[in-house]
């Protein structure tokens, strides 16, 4: 696997960047991601994700659209074995995230977490952009 694997560690933007110019799908074996920003960073890059359903990344990326979330390490490899066995599937997950936005932007994290703050002081929630309203799982 050393030949088609590569677990890089810590990057620089750049060589993130050009890392996942090259990578074919992004996983995140982790159960322990409490957001998920690596997968939200490599879905902002194009690439179709695996990531575990009980981890962060599942309240950020919606199933078979965005990423493929599965219930554990074998099942994330068969994701990644279907990913790259079934080309129309990985094309589907990656032209979505290279066409559509994320809805987390900075300005969408900044007015969560102001609205996160606010729930927990039991201050007067702040009002967002017009129809910023949407229902994070």
């Amino acid at each position: 696997m050393a030949s088609w694997v590569d677990v890089p560690g810590r990057l620089g933007q750049a060589a993130l960047r050009d890392l996942y110019a090259r990578a074919d799908v992004f996983v995140s074996p982790t159960d322990r991601a409490s957001f998920g920003r690596s997968a939200l960073e490599a879905r902002a890059a194009g690439l179709p994700v695996v990531a575990r359903r009980d981890s962060g990344v599942a309240d950020v990326l919606a199933d078979g659209v965005e990423a493929l979330l599965v219930d554990g390490d074998e099942a994330a490899g068969l994701a990644v074995a279907r990913l790259l066995c079934e080309p129309a599937l990985h094309r589907a997950l990656a032209g979505h995230n290279r066409a559509v936005p994320s809805a987390f932007t900075w300005v969408e994290t900044t007015r969560l977490t102001r609205l996160a703050y606010a729930l927990a002081t039991g201050e007067t929630a702040p009002a967002g952009p017009a129809g910023a309203a949407r229902s994070y799982r």
